[in-house]
């Protein structure tokens, strides 16, 4: 018999439980003529279980998130085990603070007390760490090629009962909020943030985080919130900052400081028309009416091509910029700051 997993990606096309499939796979031949229905309900069940061998119950005391000022004790998030040396990644979702303690309930039931070390608060993720071996816990990832709209998604969470919960769905995009995430439309809220974003075989393709399209929601996601629009943040662009994280550092979105005339954030020219006094494009002697012609080694013909380089950056890193003014091209190479107000009010979405 085929491996399920195979099964499913044979049968998953065919909706009709009526139909019957035959291919040609390796030396052996399927012929389908069974309850679609149910052979889809069993792959994702042993997805299911693959992926939750690696997922953790969080519970702590003190911090706030995102909606409340904040967080009752006993509150619950979920995590995923990213590391054999005992790195969890979640979301920030529920720590905009560093919370006094913090509990990690292990699939096989152990419970161990993590310490929150970094934040990402440009990609929503956050690590904790534990004291334990973790080598038994570690998930698979998905190789990126692999990665293709229209699969299936599995997003689990773990906030209540004594396992994880999941809900089902496609891979709807890639490369949404500014490159920054895929998109599913499976049901996604606080109940799965910070846990992740499966196949069917239960390989990893991302951790579930509260993006708002727009991007700029002082509570990001909270208006999606099981609306069949969700988010996770590729796996490997958390494997990218981890060594930062693990190392206690907070990450904050990338700040240039300059404001654009035009009302279209997609069409608009990159026109300037205010910068932000003691801003990074101060420093760099951006003036109204300049107009950037390349950012990062990059043309740049409309603002969200602006938008988007900005977005995947981070505070502290530098760039360059090439600027037109009344005729004459200037350029020169900046180092990105930190917007202080996308903490006020519990933002922490990107400014340009």
């Amino acid at each position: 018999m085929a491996n399920p997993a195979v099964k499913c990606d044979l049968l998953l096309g065919a909706t009709n439980a009526n139909v019957d499939l035959h291919s040609q796979v390796g030396n052996w031949t399927l012929t389908v003529n069974e309850d679609l229905p149910a052979l889809e309900a069993e792959v994702i069940r042993k997805a299911w279980k693959e992926a939750s061998r690696s997922v953790v119950r969080l519970e702590w005391v003190g911090g706030r998130n995102l909606l409340w000022e904040e967080m009752p004790g006993g509150a619950v998030a979920t995590g995923l085990v990213i590391s054999p040396d005992g790195l969890v990644v979640t979301s920030t979702y529920f720590f905009l603070d560093r919370p006094s303690a913090i509990l990690v309930r292990f699939a096989d039931g152990q419970i161990v007390p993590g310490r929150m070390l970094g934040r990402d608060f440009n990609r929503m993720v956050a690590v904790i760490k534990v004291n334990r071996d973790c080598t038994s816990f570690l998930p698979r990832f998905c190789p990126q090629p692999e990665i293709e709209v229209g699969m299936r998604t599995i997003a689990i969470g773990w906030t209540l009962g004594d396992e994880p919960g999941l809900a089902v769905g496609i891979l709807s995009a890639k490369r949404r909020i500014w490159g920054k995430a895929f998109q599913t439309d499976a049901r996604t809220s606080p109940r799965n943030y910070g846990g992740p974003l499966v196949d069917l075989r239960g390989r990893i393709l991302g951790v579930i985080v509260p993006f708002s399209p727009d991007g700029k929601s002082p509570v990001a996601g909270v208006e999606w919130y099981d609306s069949g629009i969700g988010f996770a943040v590729p796996w490997w662009d958390i494997q990218a900052v981890l060594p930062r994280l693990a190392a206690g550092e907070d990450l904050y979105p990338a700040f240039l400081g300059v404001l654009f005339s035009g009302a279209n954030p997609i069409l608009a020219e990159p026109v300037v028309l205010r910068v932000h006094p003691g801003s990074p494009a101060e420093q760099l002697g951006l003036q109204p009416g300049d107009r950037i012609v390349s950012l990062d080694n990059q043309d740049i013909r409309r603002l969200s091509e602006i938008e988007e380089i900005l977005q995947r950056r981070y505070a502290g890193q530098e760039i360059s910029v090439e600027w037109v003014r009344d005729g004459t091209r200037f350029q020169g190479v900046v180092r990105l700051g930190v917007d202080r107000r996308v903490l006020q009010g519990g933002a922490v979405a990107p400014a340009p």
